[in-house]
């Protein structure tokens, strides 16, 4: 087993409490819809939102037409979806194992929009690197999303732990070779999973 000596981790649901599913729920309950309806519904726009395939604007009005809502509506779902709720726990984590002479590198699927506003947030400053799917052009779906940021960080994927609080990426990550954590909204599992490292290693 090699030493651990980067964490490669996801932003929404992990870094920040602004995740995806939020949004879906809150656009169901705008509409009277199933979480399912609309996931279902949006699937397709919002991939494409999210690759950087279409641009924010083209996609914001898009979900109002697509979904009958008002310019209300949309100021609504996008005040939340276009705000940092950062997880300070986390945050707090991955500073002390930066101390510790990790790599920290942010894996995102993340539109352009949203983007903007990670680069510049204060907690942006934790990261050695940080990828996101609008500029990839491919999303977490993608194992080659995974493959580039290996190449492009000169780092291997059995040196890496992979933090993320969607199960199919963890699969994507194992398959790749990643050690894993599945976030279920503990830090203190990812400094287990690197403690447990240390050890084996010892």
């Amino acid at each position: 087993m090699k030493k651990i000596k980067t964490i490669v981790i996801d932003w929404h649901g992990v870094c920040d409490h602004v995740t995806f599913e939020i949004f879906v729920r809150m656009l169901a309950g705008e509409k009277v819809m199933t979480f399912d309806e609309v996931k279902g519904e949006i699937k397709n726009l919002a991939n494409d939102w999210t690759i950087g395939k279409i641009e924010p604007d083209v996609f914001w009005s898009n979900l109002a037409v697509v979904f009958g809502l008002s310019g209300d509506q949309v100021l609504k779902l996008k005040s939340y979806v276009l705000s940092i709720n950062a997880n300070y726990d986390t945050m707090s984590a991955l500073q002390y194992l930066k101390e510790d002479g990790y790599r920290i590198i942010l894996l995102s699927d993340c539109p352009k929009d949203k983007r903007g506003l990670i680069v510049k947030s204060a907690s942006s400053k934790i990261f050695d690197g940080m990828f996101f799917s609008c500029d990839a052009f491919m999303s977490k779906e993608n194992h080659d999303f995974f493959i580039n940021v290996l190449h492009d960080c000169g780092i291997e994927s059995d040196e890496c732990l992979y933090v993320d609080d969607n199960k199919k990426h963890i699969d994507t990550a194992e398959f790749l070779n990643f050690k894993t954590v599945l976030f279920t909204g503990d830090p203190n599992d990812i400094l287990r999973a690197i403690k447990n490292n240390v050890l084996a290693k010892s």
